[in-house]
């Protein structure tokens, strides 16, 4: 599985062995490299503020998902990066890579047609 360096990455395939409602519909295998890991912890240090919903403090994250075709079917990849303060010129771009994520991500069982997600 080629490997995005920036980011979480996470594949999801729709669950077919959903056999209840509180059970996923959505579930696959994700990767976070150790420079990544080290942004995160750093992004926590920066800017962690508190969440009087937990009771803990929490950074912001950004998600992006991209709808791809592996050889078991459709499915979503996702890159979850520290959600980054905007710059002082304005660029509110966001800097995904998507030739960076994988064409499939092989292993999985999963794979029926994701619908109108």
């Amino acid at each position: 599985m080629a490997e995005n360096k920036t980011g979480i990455t996470a594949s999801l395939f729709k669950n077919t062995k959903r056999s209840a409602d509180n059970h996923p519909e959505f579930q696959g295998p994700g990767r976070i490299s150790r420079s990544t890991l080290v942004e995160i912890n750093q992004a926590f240090k920066d800017r962690a503020a508190m969440d009087d919903r937990i009771g803990e403090k929490c950074i912001d994250l950004r998600i992006a998902g991209w709808r791809k075709m592996g050889t078991n079917g459709q499915y979503i990849f996702c890159v979850i990066t520290p959600d980054r303060p905007q710059s002082k010129e304005g660029d509110d771009s966001d800097d995904f890579d998507l030739d960076s994520g994988p064409d499939r991500s092989p292993g999985h069982d999963q794979g029926d047609d994701l619908g109108d997600i």
